[in-house]
């Protein structure tokens, strides 16, 4: 599992990465679960992250991480999300409050419905 994870990691948010796929079990969501929950509490508060401070700090498998092109990212948007992630895996998330709409998460400003 931790190889499929790395792979995600380097190819990024464009790839599919579904875990209600048969060959998970709950063990294993839990265990993305907590390490999603736990990068959003690190990044809470911590601000702007640049994509120098990112390259210096995030390696994976001995290359820098790398912020897809971005000069910076909002911990607090990065924190945010994370949370969404966890609420979706534990099917927390509140309902979409227009019907026909979807949530969109990840975005300055906080959560929005498209």
């Amino acid at each position: 599992m931790l190889d499929d994870l790395r792979t995600h990691v380097q190819v990024g948010s464009s790839f599919a990465f579904p875990l209600d796929a048969d060959e998970w079990d709950d063990g294993q969501r839990d265990f993305v679960r907590s390490i999603i929950a736990e990068a959003g509490r690190r990044l809470r508060g911590y601000g702007i992250v640049t994509s120098a401070q990112a390259a210096q700090r995030y390696v994976i498998d001995g290359e820098p991480y790398f912020l897809r092109g971005h000069e910076h990212v909002n911990g607090e948007v990065v924190a945010d999300l994370a949370e969404a992630i966890e609420d979706l895996i534990q099917d927390q998330l509140p309902p979409v409050p227009v019907t026909d709409r979807h949530w969109f998460f990840g975005v300055e400003g906080g959560p929005r419905t498209l």
